[in-house]
């Protein structure tokens, strides 16, 4: 019987924001441009995903760790009233940038979700060419209006985007367009409202009441959609929220709002009319509705990090150098904004060290973080901040790198993985399944991206699985470390081949990696593929009798059932798709096949061959490599179920 273990992924996200300056608090901005110091918000993680959202709080993580400003109107009034609406309906909330801002999160606070077991509601951003003015000044409640359309409601659309008509204004000419176009005819319409949306949807998140006692939003970060939109000082743009359900007089949601007048009014857009018998369309209602905006404030002319140097844990104690590159999205030089630029470090626990940043090339700035003694425990934080002319402060991303001390003489090198959990300890297990154990490898780990000699040669073994695909390759790197004195190699993964080949079939040739380190001539992409299918299937191995590393789990297979069919099946045991591939080995001597594979598909036609897909290969200084095409964790059996790749018996474990 399998024991299943789900995989452990540890997100670990640097937070400075309590050691920053005091130039450099989160900011309240008030919808009248006054600005107000407030203390740091933290920033916790909470989930946003689009099904099964889980309420945030005032305190948002987002991924780069800046400090961050609040825009919303609670201090305006009291909010104790739950506004709802009900399927089709929208409600759109007005503010006034008060500075040149990012928009980084959008929140909502809601007072009852019952309706949201059957709906989500989705959440957009639009901008606005009316006036603030124009907007407060509405004698509310007020009908405005709606465009035609043809659906299957009640043929009206609120933003005109799939209208069958013009507008139609209620107001008898008083307010003869709505706040976010130009044009009375939607395709004649000029202002481009659409801020933040999903190709004109918005985004899907579901409504999750929380404790109106711990007053907390629910947040939603816009870089769900890969970007963060921008909006000028003073200009008006809305939060919207869109009710996704099908039932018009159903499934309420609501939301907290006040009667209070200090702010914008928000509107709404009753799909099935306000009213009995009453047409769709939007009213200006005479309410606030508990809408929040996180930014980051910007320069005067949106002067940005375009880039900086994120540097990766190594084993160096050098001084590491750091580049940043600005830009700007208006009109002015970047030289004639630039106040300052320093790069902010600590180191663990110390304290903030500041270094300025010296220009070196076009908008490129650049310094170095000091050597670092090496410890297991020395981590290294730092960021960019960028001052300018009127004093705003820009910080780039948080980043940490550690100083890697090897501690032994085996190294595991893990593509896209933490290092621990499953399936990374995993690897070299033990055939008592019902005490489930693991053995343990005195081992070095590395999660940190490419690794160089000066790393390598602290190790007499290296171990490297790339189960999905390789995120890099150290061929040379390798190829040198083998050559100098005795050592073992071990190189698996099911994508290894394919992806720097373009994942088609390639024929290699002496002087190539491949060829000469992994012995392989020749090898056959995606395998387990007929063209059309088998990707969600496992593929028939055979161990070989007699190999170095395929005979003892040959044996133990017999053994165990010879009736049995042995299986690659990493859709079972690693839950992800059957890619592995297959090849030809050179004809020379110290290169061993240990495992074939029945090929589905050569060339992407159904073809079944048997093919090579892992080979050991031994050197004349007694280096000794083994090559899998496939991740060797993901060999059972079937139809009884015995997990070999967690055995004594595993490959990578009788190469240890």
């Amino acid at each position: 019987m399998k024991i299943m273990n789900l995989p452990l992924i540890f997100l670990f996200y640097v937070l400075l924001l309590q050691s920053l300056s005091a130039q450099n608090k989160t900011i309240l901005l008030k919808p009248d441009a006054e600005v107000i110091e407030i203390p740091d918000y933290k920033i916790n993680k909470h989930k946003n995903v689009r099904e099964n959202n889980i309420a945030g709080s005032n305190d948002i993580t987002l991924k780069n760790n800046k400090p961050l400003h609040l825009l919303n109107y609670r201090r305006f009034g009291k909010f104790n009233i739950n506004f709802g609406f009900f399927g089709q309906d929208v409600m759109v909330q007005f503010f006034v940038a008060p500075a040149n801002m990012k928009i980084k999160a959008i929140g909502f606070m809601v007072y009852d979700d019952q309706g949201a077991d059957n709906a989500n509601v989705s959440v957009r951003l639009i901008r606005a060419n009316w006036s603030k003015e124009r907007l407060q000044n509405i004698d509310a409640p007020k009908q405005m209006g709606y465009y035609p359309a043809v659906d299957t409601f009640n043929n009206a659309d609120y933003f005109g985007e799939f209208a069958s008509g013009n507008w139609v204004d209620f107001t008898n000419g008083v307010y003869p367009l709505p706040p976010w176009t130009n044009h009375v005819n939607p395709d004649s319409n000029t202002f481009h409202y659409d801020l933040w949306s999903d190709s004109l949807k918005g985004f899907p998140v579901k409504p999750v009441v929380i404790d109106p006692d711990e007053k907390v939003y629910q947040w939603i970060e816009t870089n769900e959609l890969d970007y963060e939109p921008y909006v000028a000082k003073g200009e008006i743009f809305g939060v919207v929220l869109i009710h996704e359900g099908v039932s018009l007089e159903e499934d309420r949601i609501g939301f907290y709002a006040t009667e209070k007048s200090n702010g914008i009014y928000g509107w709404k857009y009753y799909e099935n009319g306000r009213q009995t018998r009453e047409k769709p369309g939007w009213w200006a209602r005479k309410y606030l509705w508990d809408f929040a905006v996180m930014g980051e404030i910007m320069s005067k002319e949106f002067l940005e990090i375009e880039r900086f140097t994120q540097l990766q844990t190594s084993i160096t104690t050098e001084p590491r150098k750091v580049e940043l590159t600005l830009k700007t999205l208006g009109h002015v030089q970047v030289d004639n904004l630039v106040s300052k630029v320093n790069l902010v470090y600590k180191v663990g626990d110390g304290e903030l060290q500041k270094i300025p940043m010296r220009k070196t090339a076009f908008n490129t700035y650049s310094a170095e973080i000091p050597g670092q003694n090496p410890s297991k425990e020395t981590k290294v934080y730092y960021y960019c901040e960028v001052i300018d002319k009127e004093d705003f402060i820009i910080t780039s991303d948080g980043v940490s790198y550690s100083i890697f001390v090897p501690q032994n003489k085996i190294l595991k090198i893990f593509h896209g993985m933490d290092g621990r959990g499953y399936p990374e300890d995993y690897y070299f297990g033990h055939d008592d399944f019902e005490y489930f154990t693991v053995i343990e490898v005195p081992a070095d780990i590395w999660t940190y991206g490419p690794v160089d000699s000066q790393l390598v040669n602290n190790y007499e073994t290296i171990f490297e699985f790339a189960t999905r695909e390789p995120l890099f390759y150290h061929k040379e790197v390798i190829r040198k470390w083998l050559g100098e004195k005795r050592r073992g190699y071990f190189l698996a993964g099911q994508d290894w081949l394919g992806k720097e080949n373009g994942y088609k079939d390639s024929t290699f040739q002496p002087g190539d990696f491949e060829y000469d380190i992994l012995g392989i001539e020749h090898y056959y992409n995606n395998v387990s593929y007929t063209g059309s299918y088998g990707q969600k299937l496992p593929s028939l191995i055979f161990s070989l009798q007699g190999t170095k590393l395929g005979g003892a789990l040959y044996d133990l297979f017999n053994e165990n059932g010879p009736t049995d069919s042995l299986t690659y099946d990493p859709v079972y045991e690693l839950g992800i798709d059957n890619w592995m591939d297959a090849f030809d080995v050179v004809n020379t001597r110290g290169v061993e096949v240990f495992m074939t594979t029945e090929t589905r598909g050569i060339g992407g036609i159904p073809r079944a061959e048997i093919k090579p897909c892992g080979v050991l290969r031994e050197f004349s200084n007694d280096s000794k490599v083994a090559f899998m095409a496939f991740d060797p964790l993901a060999i059972n059996s079937r139809p009884d179920y015995y997990w070999y790749g967690f055995s004594a018996t595993a490959p990578q474990v009788r190469f240890l």
